[in-house]
């Protein structure tokens, strides 16, 4: 059911810069993520697979399958060159990445889905021709919807945090570790029984590290 609920993203899973026109990129994600709440904590490993492409020379879109789902993302690079001949931008590089996606299945008659919105800031700074320093602040949004007979409601989540990775270049290929939190700052509930209401920093903490393989196609 990790999967069926949409987890919420936490990992950058790529560079600062863009790819540049006509360029792609496949790769593999794998990571590790706890939910931390109040005397309880859950753990679970996660997975997935992302394909981007270069329309621009400042635009990257692409596709992420995996515990949040199918994602649609875009990365709009906002400042810094373009790659040395090393693959990382001499100077600090800026992106907008925002995403969008969807999860949901059925099971026995219960039906769940999951919309959600993010828009990280990526920062890159470079650490020599050939590894980048990649500082992900993000805001995250999820519309969690459920039902089952005649039971059903919706949970609105709000989300803040950020990750930290360390872009390495090998070759034509990225190897990306990274270090990630979101905590969920708010909640609004609507629910059939008549439980509706907001609920405002309710102490839940998302955390991940995970590794990310990208080989770049031509």
């Amino acid at each position: 059911m990790v999967l069926l609920a949409g987890c919420a993203s936490v990992g950058a899973v790529q560079p600062a810069h863009v790819l540049g026109r006509g360029k792609g990129q496949l790769g593999v994600a794998l990571a590790y993520q706890a939910q931390l709440l109040p005397g309880a904590a859950r753990g679970y490993p996660m997975g997935g697979l992302v394909g981007r492409l270069g329309v621009s020379d400042r635009v990257d879109v692409g596709v992420h399958l995996g515990p949040s789902g199918l994602l649609g993302e875009t990365k709009v690079q906002l400042s810094g060159g373009g790659p040395s001949p090393g693959g990382v931008p001499s100077s600090v590089v800026v992106s907008l990445a925002p995403y969008l996606g969807w999860a949901g299945g059925e099971h026995e008659g219960a039906v769940l889905r999951s919309y959600h919105a993010g828009l990280p800031l990526l920062v890159g700074v470079p650490l020599g021709d050939e590894r980048q320093l990649v500082l992900a602040p993000r805001i995250h949004g999820q519309h969690l919807f459920g039902s089952a007979g005649s039971a059903g409601g919706f949970y609105n989540l709000l989300y803040a945090g950020g990750s930290v990775g360390l872009a390495l270049r090998h070759q034509r290929s990225w190897i990306v570790p990274e270090l990630g939190f979101l905590y969920l700052g708010a909640v609004t509930t609507r629910r059939s029984d008549g439980l509706d209401g907001t609920a405002w920093w309710p102490n839940r903490w998302t955390v991940q590290a995970s590794v990310a393989v990208l080989a770049g196609v031509n």
